[in-house]
């Protein structure tokens, strides 16, 4: 993306403030969890039976430690605090990729390796998980603050959306043993390197990603988009326009330098194969784990999906043990968990809607074709939400919400796009629009009672909603209520 961030060097990061709002959002939301605990009778009691082992001792203070962060190991944390202490043992545990519970097991086993001497080793893996996710949000935060500055050159509304992540209403998603905050931070952080032109470190960032959550395959469409928007493609795009949409045969094909178009194609490829790089080396691993280890006595794979031509493992885990799928959630019994996703599906309709209505031709196009729009020209001076630095990312919005509402447990959307930097941008907008508009319209009415600065904020009423969601899930999660 070509940046014009001559100006960055005046909006210095202020990372005190962005720091503190996120330790006290965490902070807040482990209170809340820990009172729910005390307060509310738990529908299941399965975490003390994975945090206790009766085979072992377990001394005061391992008591204390499960007590205090046992609150963060729920529904699917189960998983990944498994696979941290015994690998990969049963099928359905690859639907939960590699990186953060080995991350746990790692940091066990090294810097946190001496409270081993005076700690049950579960409860040292405990630790290890609540350290790593947290430590993660705070760093998500962070870079989420900078990728603004560095897109919008405006470090009040950065803050704004840095503030609006910390009241995500997938709060304790972010908090508790899940990978919510790591794939953010991972996210947040390939974006900042893609601004900064260093595309083989967002890519190789990205590969991690990968291992974290499977949806970070879609990540290879930034260096597409890139791709796209060399001067090759666009000679060619314009071309096309002009041929096809305006009807004009004596248009003049410009000359193609092949070469640097092959270039520009071949990075694309090059970089998107070290994006999904991970994705693969886990599948292989599966497939060696449960196929080519696993026999019977004849040398017949045991598992049915091992004979497909493509034999991936996660796709088959998604559909047989979790019914994910196209359409598949579509039932007369899940129509009140498409009523939880109701809010969050509306929020990123209105943002994408808003976004286009500014500027069709420039949605339709990719941004490719230029017709000498003032209006463009100017929004991508000012940087605003409608500028054209977030086409790739409203891009990638308009994806994702047609991925949860066709094949995902529409319910968890809420959590899913805690790392849709889009989403806390637009809510930041509203809120920053409406803020601008009104100062300037009471400085003009010299009167701050005027009518028309009195309008409804709903950037506010969307954070009310993130608040309001986000202790609810607190206290459903940590009584292990649904949704989740």
């Amino acid at each position: 993306m070509d940046l014009m961030n001559n100006n960055i060097q005046n909006n210095k990061y202020k990372l005190k403030p962005i720091i503190k709002y996120a330790i006290q959002s965490r902070l807040f939301i482990w209170i809340i969890s820990l009172l729910s605990h005390i307060f509310v009778n738990e529908h299941d009691s399965s975490a003390s039976l994975i945090l206790s082992d009766n085979s072992q001792s377990y001394s005061t203070l391992d008591q204390i430690i499960i007590y205090i962060f046992g609150v963060f190991v729920r529904w699917d944390s189960f998983f990944f605090y498994h696979i941290a202490e015994n690998g990969y043992i049963y099928e359905q545990e690859t639907a939960f990729f590699p990186f953060l519970p080995y991350m746990m097991r790692i940091l066990s086993n090294t810097i946190l390796y001496p409270l081993q001497f005076i700690l049950n080793y579960k409860c040292v893996l405990l630790i290890s998980g609540v350290l790593i996710v947290n430590l993660s949000f705070i760093l998500a935060t962070i870079t989420l603050y900078k990728l603004g500055i560095k897109i919008f050159n405006d470090e009040k509304f950065s803050k704004i959306a840095a503030i609006c992540y910390c009241l995500t209403p997938s709060g304790m998603f972010s908090t508790a043993i899940y990978t919510e905050s790591l794939f953010a931070f991972l996210t947040f952080l390939g974006m900042e390197k893609m601004v900064d032109k260093k595309y083989f470190q967002a890519a190789l960032i990205w590969m991690i990603t990968t291992l974290t959550r499977s949806n970070a395959i879609t990540y290879v469409g930034f260096f597409g988009y890139e791709m796209l928007q060399s001067s090759e493609f666009k000679k060619i795009a314009n071309y096309v326009y002009q041929l096809v949409m305006r009807k004009n045969t004596s248009s003049h094909f410009e000359t193609i330098n092949v070469k640097r178009l092959l270039k520009s194609v071949l990075k694309f490829i090059v970089y998107s194969c070290i994006v999904i790089l991970g994705l693969v080396l886990f599948q292989f691993y599966g497939y060696k784990k449960f196929c080519l280890d696993v026999k019977d006595e004849n040398g017949n794979f045991i598992r049915p999906w091992c004979e497909n031509k493509l034999p991936l493992l996660y796709s088959f885990v998604q559909i047989e043990y979790w019914n994910c799928g196209f359409m598949r959630y579509y039932t007369i019994n899940n129509i009140p968990n498409f009523f939880l996703a109701i809010p969050m599906i509306t929020i990123s309709i209105c943002g994408i809607i808003s976004y286009c209505k500014y500027d069709w031709h420039r949605m339709l196009t990719l941004g490719l074709v230029n017709i000498g729009n003032d209006k463009m020209k100017k929004l991508d001076i000012s940087r605003t939400y409608y500028s054209s630095y977030l086409l790739p990312h409203i891009i990638l919005w308009i994806f994702l919400v047609l991925y949860c509402c066709t094949s995902m447990h529409i319910q968890v959307i809420t959590r899913f796009f805690s790392s849709v930097p889009t989403l806390y941008w637009f809510v930041a907008w509203l809120i920053y629009s409406h803020n601008e508009f009104k100062i300037n319209t009471d400085k003009v009415n010299n009167n701050s009672n005027s009518s028309s600065s009195n309008g409804r904020n709903w950037g506010y009423i969307i954070l009310y909603y993130f608040i309001f969601y986000g202790i609810l899930g607190v206290v459903l999660f940590t009584a292990f209520y649904p949704p989740a």
